[in-house]
C-alpha cells in the first residue's frame, strides 16, 4: 500500500512513535537489542550524537518504556511526560560566557546547571499532583521559603531549561549572576530536597540537545551544555540524587569531544551510563537495508526473491557525477553524511519513482535517481556550508559585545547575509573533488585568515562539522562523526584530505 513518506519521518521529535518503534529502534544497531535489553537502555543517562544522528528518537523510547512500566506494573514512578527541548536565549549564554575567565566557564555553567535543576525539581515537587501528594504542609512551606527568598518561585512546574533561561534573563550582569548562584538558600534546598525525594518514587526528566540555538553559536553553547553533562553526572554521584532524580540528556558529539579533550577524558570515555550514538559506514547500512526490508511490495521496481536496494530501484549500478560506474548502493551512502536523517530525506524522494513510473512507463531510471540523490545531496552540503560559515562568524566575535547588546549581529539569521557563505563557496571552490595535502591544507588556512581578517581556522570547524575528512592508507574516508571522538582538530600530516561529496555536489553547482 502506498503511503507518503514510507521510510519515515526525519525529525524525531515529531515522528510517530509506533512508526519509530516498528522500522527503527526494533534492532539496535550498537550492540543493544532494545526489547531483550531494556534495563541497559534505561541505566544511561547522557545520549551523544551528531546532528541527525537519532538522540531524540532515543530519548522518546526510553521515556515511552518508562510510561509503559509505570502503566503495566503501577509502580510508583514519576516520569515527566514532556522533554525540555528549548532555550531560545542565545544571547544571554553569549552573555554568561562573558561574564567568567575561560578557566571557570565550566565550573560556573555546572553550578548554575545544579540551581536549575534544583529549581525545576522543587517545582515540580511543589506543583505535580504525582509528587505533592507525598509531602506535608511543612515540608511544602520550606521549599516555599528557599524558593521565595531566591526570587523564584513560580505558580506551576517548570522545567529544567526554562529555569535556566528565567536565570539568564533576569540575572543580566555578572553581579546579579554571583549573587544568585551563591545564595545560601540554594545549599539549604540541596538538603531539604535531599531529605524529602527518600520517601518519593524515582524521578525521570528528559532533556534534548539544543541543536537549534547551537547552531546560532556553537562555541558558547558547548560551554552550556558541557556544563549541564558535568552537573547531571555530579547528582548521578551523590547516594539519594542519584538513585532517586534520573536526568537524562542527549547531547552533540561535538560537545562529548570536547569533554573528552579535557583533564576528564579517563574518567568519562569508558562511563557506562554514556551511550554514543556512532553511526559509520557498516551500520547506516544495515539501517537502510532494514527500511527496505520492511517496505511493501508496491515500491519495488524489479522484486525478486529478496529486497534490495537494486530490487527496489530497478538498477544495481549508475554512472555518477564523475562518469564513472558506481554500485547504486555506494552512490547513495556517499552523497549523505551517514546519519539516519539524510537517509531518510533521501529515500522518501526516492520512494517517489513508482508515480514517476505509472505517469511515464518509458523513464530513464539511472538519470531519474541521478537528479535526485544530487539534488537531496546539494540541500545537505548548502547545510554545511551555511553551519560551517555561521561557526566562522562566530570566530570573528569580539569578546563582551553581548553585554552592549550587539551579539545578534553575529548569531542571528537576520543579519546573517549571504557574504560568509558565498566566500566560504568561493574558497573551497578552488578545491573541489580534488585529493588534498596537508600543504594545501594550510594553504587553505592561510587564505580563509586573510579573506575573514581573523583566525578563523577553517579547516578544523569544517572537521569538526563533517565537511572535510582524512584518506588513509586504504583509500578509506574518514570524517569526524565517525569514531574519531576525542580529535577536535582535523588530524596532521595525513597523506590526503577529501571534503564530503556532498559539499563537492553544492560548490559545482
Amino acid at each position: 500500500m502506498y503511503r507518503p513518506n514510507p521510510f519515515g519521518n526525519p525529525d524525531g521529535s515529531r515522528a510517530d512513535l509506533k512508526e519509530i518503534e516498528y522500522s527503527f529502534i526494533t534492532d539496535f544497531p550498537f550492540g543493544i537489542q532494545i526489547n531483550r535489553c531494556q534495563e541497559e537502555l534505561l541505566n544511561k543517562r547522557v545520549i551523544v550524537g551528531a546532528k541527525g544522528s537519532g538522540k531524540t528518537v532515543y530519548l522518546r523510547k526510553i521515556q515511552s518504556i518508562l510510561k509503559h512500566n509505570q502503566d503495566e506494573t503501577k509502580t510508583g514512578i514519576y516520569v515527566d511526560e514532556l522533554i525540555d527541548q528549548n532555550m531560545n536565549c542565545t544571547e544571554k549564554v553569549i552573555a554568561f560566557c562573558d561574564f567568567y575567565e575561560r578557566d571557570r566557564l565550566s565550573e560556573k555553567w555546572t553550578q548554575a546547571w545544579k540551581v536549575a535543576i534544583l529549581m525545576s525539581l522543587s517545582h515540580k515537587i511543589l506543583f505535580d499532583p504525582r509528587l505533592s501528594a507525598y509531602i506535608d504542609d511543612e515540608e511544602r512551606k520550606a521549599i516555599q521559603k528557599h524558593l521565595k527568598s531566591a526570587k523564584f518561585l513560580f505558580e506551576d512546574v517548570v522545567s529544567v531549561y526554562q529555569c535556566m533561561s528565567s536565570m539568564l534573563i533576569v540575572s543580566d550582569t555578572v553581579n546579579k549572576m554571583n549573587m544568585l548562584l551563591n545564595n545560601l538558600c540554594w545549599i539549604e534546598l540541596f538538603n531539604k530536597i535531599q531529605k524529602i525525594i527518600k520517601k518519593l518514587p524515582p524521578i525521570y526528566f528528559f532533556l534534548d540537545a539544543i541543536d537549534i540555538e547551537y547552531e546560532h553559536s556553537p562555541l558558547h553553547w558547548t560551554s552550556c551544555q558541557k556544563g549541564l553533562f558535568y552537573a547531571i553526572m555530579a547528582l548521578l554521584q551523590d547516594y539519594t540524587y542519584g538513585e532517586k532524580l534520573h536526568l537524562i540528556m542527549s547531547m552533540r558529539d561535538n560537545v562529548f569531544t570536547s569533554i573528552l579533550k579535557s583533564e576528564h577524558a579517563t574518567k568519562f570515555s569508558k562511563e557506562s551510563h554514556i551511550f554514543t550514538l556512532d553511526w559509520d559506514e557498516s551500520n547506516i547500512k544495515d539501517f537502510l537495508y532494514r527500511k527496505i526490508d520492511k517496505l511493501d511490495d508496491c515500491y519495488f521496481v524489479a522484486l525478486n526473491d529478496s529486497k534490495t536496494v537494486s530490487s527496489w530501484l530497478g538498477i544495481s549500478e549508475i554512472i555518477n557525477e564523475r562518469n564513472e560506474t558506481e554500485k547504486i548502493d555506494d552512490f547513495i551512502f556517499r552523497h549523505t553524511r551517514l546519519v539516519p536523517r539524510d537517509i531518510i530525506n533521501l529515500c522518501n524522494e526516492l520512494a517517489k519513482l513508482h508515480e514517476k513510473i505509472t505517469n511515464n512507463p518509458n523513464i530513464n531510471i539511472s538519470e531519474w535517481v541521478k537528479e535526485i540523490v544530487l539534488r537531496e545531496s546539494e540541500a545537505i552540503g548548502d547545510e554545511l556550508i551555511t553551519i560551517c560559515a555561521k561557526n566562522i562568524r562566530i570566530n570573528t566575535m569580539h569578546k563582551h559585545v553581548a553585554q552592549y547588546g550587539c551579539s545578534e549581529i553575529y548569531t542571528s539569521d537576520k543579519y546573517f547575509i549571504e557574504g560568509t557563505p558565498a566566500k566560504l563557496v568561493g574558497l573551497l571552490s578552488k578545491y573541489k573533488n580534488l585529493p588534498m595535502t596537508f600543504d594545501m591544507i594550510n594553504c587553505l588556512n592561510k587564505t580563509a585568515d586573510k579573506e575573514f581578517d581573523a583566525d578563523v581556522h577553517l579547516c578544523d570547524i569544517l572537521w569538526q562539522n563533517g565537511a572535510l575528512g582524512f584518506v588513509d592508507n586504504d583509500g578509506k574516508n574518514h570524517f569526524y562523526a565517525q569514531k574519531f571522538h576525542g580529535e577536535t582538530l582535523l588530524p596532521k600530516y595525513k597523506n590526503q584530505y577529501t571534503f564530503r561529496s556532498c559539499i563537492n555536489v553544492r560548490m559545482q553547482n
